[in-house]
């Protein structure tokens, strides 16, 4: 992820921050999507005066850093996504010299805040420094930076990875195109799906188990993406527990009845799940919940 250690570091420009000084803002919503409502409570200078606003999302899954710019502290830029990981220390230093961005966090370490953090970042590590060249490197210009691309499994030479006509910038599920025609089952899927990425009230990374085929999910704010099973696995093997992985198979019962398995997936021991009864409601077409027949939680 472009990431280098360093031991010494001269810098221009500084800030520490911690919970006696200022917090970083956290992102949980509509701010990344949107140039006007970037949180400006943690705004440093660097050597060209620009300004950058510093915060933390788990917009692409897992809580790290972010980065907007402006000249006049009005007007700012689209989000920029860094890579680098939040590791819940007291202490947060920014710095800025030549054209990169160094992320130091020292003091104690938080253990009454348990996260997620990827499972490649060494949290030994707690200096991290990046190039405002990397922070904008887009190949394939649409909209998607390189570093992005990586962590979302799109394709960084194509601008549009699942070919329904987005660019990877600007498409919500941008590994799978809307689907024509769905079958019942494919139907009560996305119902159930839908309905709890509607109640799920962060904008964090959410990954769907294919059920039949690749397909798009309606949601509030935040990305999906549409994986095999394979895939996922290969998600997890790679990433480490902390994406949300919801599972929904679908068992026709007979012509209008059919059995839901749904699951939500933090960790094995971060899960739950049921199984419920639905009618297809012909005149009305709608989903009826008739029967839960179980419900779980891990243990």
């Amino acid at each position: 992820m472009h990431r280098t250690i360093i031991s010494i570091f001269c810098v221009l420009f500084f800030i520490s921050l911690s919970r006696a000084d200022v917090l970083i803002p956290y992102v949980d919503k509509n701010h990344l999507t949107s140039v006007t409502n970037i949180p400006t409570s943690c705004v440093v200078q660097d050597e060209d005066s620009i300004y950058w606003s510093v915060f933390v999302s788990k917009y692409f899954g897992f809580l790290e850093f972010w980065v907007s710019y402006s000249s006049d502290l009005k007007t700012w830029s689209k989000s920029y996504y860094t890579g680098v990981p939040v590791l819940m220390y007291e202490d947060y230093t920014f710095l800025f010299r030549d054209n990169k961005f160094k992320f130091l966090c020292s003091g104690k370490k938080r253990t009454k805040t348990p996260h997620y953090t990827r499972a490649a970042v060494d949290t030994a590590i707690t200096e991290y420094i990046i190039s405002k060249a990397t922070l904008y490197g887009d190949k394939d210009t649409d909209g998607l930076t390189d570093l992005a691309e990586d962590m979302l499994w799109t394709d960084p030479t194509l601008s549009d990875t699942d070919d329904d006509g987005k660019a990877d910038g600007y498409d919500r599920n941008p590994l799978a195109a809307p689907l024509s025609e769905l079958s019942l089952a494919e139907k009560l899927h996305k119902h159930i799906i839908e309905q709890e990425l509607y109640y799920f009230w962060t904008n964090q990374l959410i990954i769907v188990e294919h059920f039949q085929r690749p397909m798009e999910y309606e949601r509030e704010a935040g990305l999906v993406l549409s994986l095999s099973s394979q895939e996922c696995d290969d998600w997890v093997n790679t990433f480490g527990y902390g994406v949300p992985i919801l599972t929904c198979s679908i068992e026709e019962l007979s012509e209008t009845l059919y059995k839901a398995n749904f699951e939500f997936f933090f960790s094995p021991n971060d899960a739950w799940g049921y199984e419920a009864n639905y009618r297809w409601e012909k005149f009305t077409r709608n989903w009826l919940l008739i029967q839960t027949l179980e419900e779980w939680y891990a243990e």
